[in-house]
């Protein structure tokens, strides 16, 4: 994995292509201000946050999750699949696969077939599109087979 210094899009006022800037305070907000964290793009001390704005009107979503989440490979180069560990009800769940499928976060057919479903799918990681799917149910069958289809 590259370190993030070595990011070709990143300068002093940008991070993996998104705006950057200073905020002086994190904890204290004033009754001066709307009690929101501002931040200085204008500041020439060195940038401390990130935001999503990227240029114009356009954002790369940046989220600060209280949760753990973990983002694991595709066997698709540069795809991946996200884990949220926060349960949601299946309402809950439609809503939020509805508009990240209305925005195109997500394919609008996954969003479709997953509705139709009950639940969404991803393969697991040692499974690509083009293997044969008989997987072994013995666990040791299975172990084997996991070790041939990842090491060849």
């Amino acid at each position: 994995m590259k370190d993030w210094k070595d990011d070709r899009r990143f300068s002093p006022d940008t991070f993996r292509g998104r705006l950057s800037g200073y905020v002086e305070n994190f904890k204290t907000k004033s009754d001066e201000d709307d009690g929101i964290t501002h931040v200085d793009f204008t500041n020439q001390t060195p940038s401390n946050v990130v935001t999503s704005r990227i240029i114009g009107n356009l954002h790369g979503p940046v989220l600060d999750l209280d949760y753990e989440a973990h983002l694991e490979p595709s066997s698709t180069p540069g795809h991946h699949h996200l884990y949220l560990e926060k349960n949601i009800t299946w309402q809950q769940y439609l809503k939020l696969l509805s508009v990240m499928a209305e925005i195109g976060l997500i394919e609008p057919g996954y969003f479709e077939a997953s509705k139709k479903r009950g639940y969404t799918t991803v393969r697991l990681p040692w499974v690509t599109k083009d293997i044969d799917n008989d997987v072994p149910s013995d666990p040791q069958a299975l172990q084997e087979w996991v070790d041939k289809t990842l090491n060849g």
